[in-house]
């Protein structure tokens, strides 16, 4: 995974203060998660939710391990670029109208199709590029 954006400060003994159930909780099972194709479809496909229940379940998930990972940098004084978090947030919010529209009109099954055709993509660019580099 490529570094985004200049490292925040570790301290040394970074590992020792960390709790085997929250590294387990806060990065093991969601890099399980993505390793797997993300979330949303093992919930729809697997567990044989509907797709707007494993979207707000995904949601909720993310939400939780966006705010514990914020409340752990608050915690270690982390400089945290404000600017560039009020972008996104402001990006993200002026998607959920337009995407709650189109999700309200389309097929739960067509967008299940069309998330599964975007893995599907996003894991052969990943392919090609790991590929590529290795070259």
């Amino acid at each position: 995974m490529e570094q985004r954006g200049p490292p925040l400060p570790v301290p040394a003994d970074a590992d020792a203060q960390v709790d085997p159930v929250q590294r387990l909780a806060g990065e093991v099972l969601p890099g399980i998660g993505r390793e797997l194709g993300g979330d949303v479809p093992a919930l729809a496909l697997a567990l044989g939710f509907d797709m707007p229940a494993a979207a707000g379940t995904s949601l909720v998930v993310i939400a939780i391990n966006s705010a514990a990972a914020l409340a752990a940098r608050l915690g270690g004084q982390a400089s945290l670029d404000w600017p560039l978090i009020a972008v996104f947030t402001a990006a993200a919010l002026a998607g959920v109208l337009p995407g709650n529209r189109v999700a309200s009109r389309v097929d739960a099954s067509r967008l299940t199709t069309a998330l599964t055709v975007l893995l599907i993509a996003v894991a052969a660019y990943s392919l090609a590029r790991s590929l590529s580099g290795l070259a």
